[in-house]
């Protein structure tokens, strides 16, 4: 079983096996037929990895322990015996001494003898002629772990000792106490009663610990301690308690297990081929869940590594994201670029490959990226095997990687903040943005097509003059003296024209009827074997079918009297052409026919005109009937104009408001900087966000729109709206009325900014459908960041190259769940920066997110309890790891001193200088 870096062991500090003779209390038979395995079994049950075992002046048990666990380990289980002893001290005070498990029972008997204890093994009422005291030195020079047992209970120190020195006195060396029932406890219960008293008003603070004191196999589990640690072991033990509570935390308080990782993580990398790692054979790190250092001297290649992850997760373009200076990108180019001397930037070869392990959701996956084909390929692993799977590796793989001159960057430009913060579930700024275009397309779809109306109803004065001209024509014709004629025929016209219309309208909608029958067919699906399987899935097959056949059969019948009816439409339509309004209508046309033949033989010109003047005058209604309409249109179509720039509004304070929230959500505000969202404060972006829109991407006419002057109406809104601070509805009648002279342009001004004759000229020059953009124009929202200077908080901006770095360092610590990637964030910053705000940030969040740093900081390291530490050099020109493992190891400890401290003598002097002067 394999373990990287540190983790939390569940260990139970105090055990008793049959050796002790209290085991059992009365229940003899469990004493006799108990096992080495059973008992090891019965804490791999309740999930203890890690047994003290502390039988009473006794270590008689211990080798057959080792033995037995190991045999279970190489079953897959884990557990680790720790050998050790409950020492019966002199005056009855219970010491716990807990030593490495590489100890024996021949260990153990060697402590029992130089505390002199003289009773017999096992039993827990002879004592030593060792004072507590003696007894816990003895411990502690034997390499061991002392804990004084059970401090409030009996035999337990405080009930001996209740205060004062002889109290502080056995304590100085002590490596932890023993705690059953907390101060805190004792005290809710009744005021003034707890036996700890004493040893709190000591101040000693020591790490307090918990074990099940078990002598029966019914009481194992119900205490206990999580204990932070790498591979267990004594060193391991000892670092933890040093730590204290951030390494140590009891069952009382802390019932579920702290081995809570984050779903998105970083697994693994594997280097292939490259110019200076990988090279003879594959270079690879195993990743923690939580906090990994790397670590390693100058041209040690730590950098690089960052380097290849971003390569392989594919944001290399974010480095051209952050300004309008590539030059974060094009040093990053230069390095992934091929090698083609050994003195050129490129480290990448034609074989190099990248392989990223990431773990998603509880599900492994590769990132597999080489040089030949510059792109990662997706794939799942089931078990041994590689699945390939489609998508956008940025996407599907989260992770934040920023390098200190990255953070630089943003450090001038708090805005870019925004864009991760938008990133996140909680704003889901896609979503948003999705609803925000699908509303802003249906304003400007019912703008173009209320311009299309406005054209069309353009005519509207031409036609009604046509209309009196006509209708004046008609009159005159009429007045001849055969007006019956005349309008006989004019009603004709208009009966033969309503007839076919009403007739034609009923064959259509059967036409449309017939239509959509036949086009609806009866769709066979195989529905049949997935209900045939339950009883209640064969009665609804039986049901569906009744349900199919009663339609079929209506369809059937609906068909028929489709046919029926268009038989009755034939009918009608024999009878209407032999009816007498047929006739009627035949002979009112004849009639008129004749007079107009009989006119022109008399001489009078046009009598023809009659008939294209009643079809012109038709024609004319028609066309002012549709005029109407559209004006009907155009009213209904401003209403949803109006309402959507409503809902675009509402979109626009949603937007923030989901920003602030998330905020609110990260707790960031906690005395050391200040994050706020300032609604459509953004003037960073302002002048260029703005000339997109009116499609003016130059300097031109700044004097009107925005200049260093501050007097371009742009300025005018920004100033405005840092005036209105969080009023949005104000804010945005300021924005409205910004916008007013771009579709009024009769007004002369702009906020109060007179405009000029060339950019009165541009105004009128815009067209329409850019216009239309403005509409859905508002300005970003700002970023606020401020920092603590002493007694106030002032503005990023006003910060040192640190205080800037440190600022926006604590925010990315504090945001999102996504691993995060940081490749000497120190650089800038003073270590008491770096100790109060960056470390603390760290061991803040690196539970809820995995965290990658390389680092020549040693207090991000140590202070920041890394829970791996991965130590780089070169050697014969190549990247090497030598040193891999927790801060517990003392090759690590010893590659940490190397690397950042100048080695164990110049740190030890340096510290003398200081803490001696």
């Amino acid at each position: 079983m394999e373990y990287i870096g540190s983790k939390w062991w569940k260990f139970d500090f105090h055990t008793h096996t049959p050796v002790s003779m209290d085991y059992g209390k009365s229940d003899h038979e469990i004493k006799a037929s108990m096992t080495p395995r059973q008992w090891l079994m019965d804490y791999i049950s309740q999930g203890i990895e890690c047994i003290a075992v502390t039988d009473h002046n006794s270590g008689e048990w211990i080798d057959k322990l080792k033995i037995e666990a190991e045999t279970l380990r190489s079953e897959g289980y884990s557990i680790f015996i720790f050998p050790g002893v409950e020492i019966s001290s002199h005056g009855n005070i219970h010491i716990l001494g807990i030593f490495d498990p590489n100890k024996t029972s021949s260990s153990i008997a060697q402590i029992i003898g130089e505390v002199k204890y003289n009773g017999k093994p096992g039993d827990s009422d002879a004592v030593t002629e060792c004072s507590p005291q003696e007894v816990i030195d003895i411990i502690i020079k034997r390499d061991g772990v002392a804990i004084p047992a059970h401090i409030d209970k009996p035999s337990g120190l405080c009930l001996v000792h209740k205060s004062g020195s002889t109290l502080n006195q056995i304590l100085n060396n002590a490596s932890a106490v023993e705690v059953i029932r907390t101060h805190a406890e004792y005290e809710a219960k009744q005021p003034d009663s707890s036996p700890l008293k004493g040893y709190i008003n000591l101040g000693i603070n020591l790490p307090e610990v918990l074990g099940s004191d078990a002598h029966h196999p019914n009481k194992v589990g119900r205490s206990y301690t999580w204990v932070k640690m790498g591979m267990p072991s004594i060193e391991g033990l000892k670092l933890a308690l040093l730590d204290g509570k951030d390494s140590i935390k009891r069952s009382d308080q802390h019932k579920d297990s702290p081995n809570i990782y984050s779903d998105k993580r970083i697994t693994s990398i594997r280097i292939n081929g490259t110019k200076y790692c990988g090279r003879n054979e594959e270079f690879k790190i195993d990743f923690h869940p939580w906090l990994n250092c790397i670590i390693g001297g100058r041209g040690s290649g730590k950098s690089t590594i960052l380097e290849f992850l971003r390569t392989a997760l594919c944001r290399e373009n974010e480095l051209s994201q952050l300004t309008s200076n590539d030059d974060l990108f094009k040093s990053y180019s230069k390095l992934a670029q091929k090698a083609k001397t050994k003195d050129d930037d490129g480290v990448f070869l034609d074989e190099t490959e990248i392989i990223i392990g990431y773990k998603k959701e509880n599900v492994d996956y590769i990132l597999s990226w080489d040089f030949k084909n510059k792109r990662s390929i997706i794939y799942r692993m089931d078990g041994e095997n590689r699945i390939s799977e489609e998508g956008d590796v940025a996407s599907r793989f989260p992770v934040k990687i920023f390098s200190q001159k990255q953070i630089y960057e943003i450090s001038k430009s708090p805005n870019y903040l925004l864009k991760l913060i938008d990133e996140s579930s909680d704003v889901d700024f896609q979503e948003w943005e999705y609803r925000w275009h699908k509303e802003l397309s249906s304003l400007l779809q019912h703008r173009r097509e209320v311009r299309e109306l406005k054209s069309n109803i353009s005519t509207k004065g031409t036609l009604q003059g046509q209309l009196n001209d006509t209708n004046q024509k008609i009159n005159s014709i009429e007045k001849s003296g055969h007006s019956l004629i005349f309008s006989n025929y004019q009603k004709a016209i208009i009966q033969s024209s309503k007839a076919t219309e009403l007739v034609n309208s009923k064959v259509e909608t059967l036409s449309t009827l017939e239509q959509q029958l036949s086009t609806t067919q009866d769709i066979k699906t195989d529905y049949e074997n997935i209900f045939e399987t339950t009883e209640n899935g064969r009665e609804f097959i039986s049901k569906f079918s009744e349900l199919e056949k009663k339609l079929n059969e209506n369809t059937l019948a609906i068909n028929n009297l489709i046919k029926e009816s268009n038989n009755e439409i034939n009918a009608f339509k024999n009878w209407l052409n032999t009816s007498n309004l047929t006739n009627e209508i035949n002979n009112s046309k004849k009639q008129y026919n004749d007079l107009v033949s009989s006119l022109q033989e008399s001489g009078i010109k046009n009598p023809s005109d009659y008939g294209p003047l009643i079809a012109s005058r038709k024609v004319i209604n028609e066309r002012l009937g549709k005029i109407t309409l559209d004006e009907e249109k155009i009213k209904k179509n401003n209403e949803i104009i109006s309402n959507s720039y409503r809902e675009l509004i509402k979109l626009r304070k949603e937007i923030t408001e989901k920003r602030k929230i998330f905020l609110s959500k990260l707790n960031i505000n906690d005395g050391s900087i200040k994050v706020n969202i300032e609604f459509c404060g953004d003037n960073q972006h302002l002048d260029s966000g703005f000339r997109n829109v009116i499609g003016r991407n130059d300097a031109t006419y700044s004097n009107e729109i925005y200049n260093d002057e501050e007097k371009g109406f742009l300025n005018v809104l920004h100033n405005k709206i840092k005036e209105k601070g969080d009023n949005q509805d104000e804010i945005i009648s300021l924005i409205g009325e910004l916008k007013k002279p771009f579709f009024d342009k009769t007004l002369d001004n702009i906020l109060g900014v007179s405009i000029g004759k060339r950019f009165s000229d541009l105004r009128s020059n815009i067209p329409d459908e850019m216009i239309d953009l403005l509409i859905g124009w508002f300005p970003n929202d700002a970023i606020s960041v401020k920092f603590r200077d002493g007694k106030r908080f002032k503005d990023i901006s006003q910060g040192s190259a640190g205080q800037k770095a440190a600022t926006v360092l604590a925010f990315l610590l504090s945001y999102g769940n996504d691993p995060l990637i940081l490749d000497q964030p120190e650089d800038d910053l003073d270590n008491q920066l770096i100790y109060e705000l960056i470390v603390r940030k760290i061991k803040e969040n690196k539970k809820n997110r995995q965290i990658l740093v390389v680092t020549h900081n040693a207090n991000i390291v140590v202070n920041g309890d890394s829970e791996l530490v991965v130590a780089l050099s070169q050697q014969t020109g190549l990247t090497k790891t030598s040193s891999n493992g927790c801060l517990q190891e003392r090759a690590v400890r010893h590659a940490i001193c190397e690397i950042m401290e100048g080695g164990r003598d110049a740190f030890h002097q340096r510290y003398r200088r200081i803490i001696n002067s």
